[in-house]
């Protein structure tokens, strides 16, 4: 009796697999939406994207020391590859692409 007393206290005690012994492994989302874009004639092609949806409708930051844009959409029914496309902006990919 006493063996399986002891069964059921190592039981409760182990840890859930969902936990670590300080918590919550992690609970979050994940937003791999944002895209890296080079700035040259990038930042030019931002401005009717805002006029066209208003300020609120991406978030850009400007890295002028890398020469780069960050740009994640925050509209609910666009992706930010949705708004890349459609105001022209050209990916990292492809800017690095054409200057080799």
């Amino acid at each position: 009796m006493r063996r399986s007393a002891r069964a059921a206290d190592q039981q409760r005690a182990a840890p859930d697999q969902r936990y670590s012994r300080h918590g919550p492994a992690g609970d979050g989302a994940l937003d791999l939406d944002l895209r890296v874009v080079h700035h040259d004639y990038n930042i030019e092609r931002l401005c009717p994207l805002f006029e066209h949806y208003a300020s609120g409708a991406a978030t850009s930051e400007h890295l002028g020391c890398e020469c780069l844009l960050t740009i994640i959409s925050q509209l609910a029914d666009k992706s930010t590859g949705d708004l890349i496309a459609e105001f022209a902006i050209e990916p990292m990919r492809d800017y690095l692409a054409s200057e080799r």
